[in-house]
């Protein structure tokens, strides 16, 4: 989310939507320049959490100790990536410090219901895995044995989880 935000800032680009409206035709919406900088931060987020979750997986499966050390190795790469764009920000170095920190500065209802839209539904698909992650804390042999679909389940919480986290990071930042 931190790099996609910062490379919206030093490098900013005219966002725009193009919504089908049934009776009307297509609509091109112009984004703003806030809701562009929560777009490319979420955009951000999810890219390298997909990226993490591809570079973990062998063969199908993907063990978790090289997840987290897939996720490391990202987030030192993403994190130089940060620092590179820092350098060239200029002055916009203000604004990405401020939005590394974590702020709710500009926030609008707006916002807060891009982000209710997302959460909730995903909270509960989390709490609707609750007992299979008690399961899984058992190791995923036993828990393949009593019948959990591992690397599915995997797979559908660690989606759930990336996007809950980039829609509140996308608009609160880091």
């Amino acid at each position: 989310a931190a790099t996609g935000a910062v490379a919206f800032i030093v490098f900013p680009v005219a966002v725009s939507v193009t919504l089908p409206l049934p009776i009307v035709g297509a609509v091109d919406v112009g984004v703003s320049d806030g809701t562009g900088l929560s777009l490319f931060a979420f955009v951000g987020a999810l890219a390298a959490a997909f990226g993490v979750y591809a570079i973990a997986t062998t063969r199908g499966r993907t063990p978790v100790a090289t997840l987290l050390l897939a996720g490391v190795a990202v987030q030192t790469f993403l994190g130089a990536v940060i620092s590179y764009l820092q350098l060239q920000a200029g002055e916009s170095l203000r604004r990405i410090v401020a939005w590394l920190m974590g702020h709710l500065s500009g926030a609008a209802w707006s916002d807060v219901a891009v982000t209710a839209a997302v959460v909730p539904p995903l909270f509960l698909l989390l709490l609707a895995y609750a007992r299979d992650l008690n399961v899984l804390l058992l190791g995923e042999e036993e828990a393949r044995g009593l019948g959990i679909a591992v690397e599915r389940t995997k797979r559908i919480l660690l989606g759930a989880s990336a996007l809950i986290t980039a829609a509140g990071v996308a608009f609160a930042g880091v």
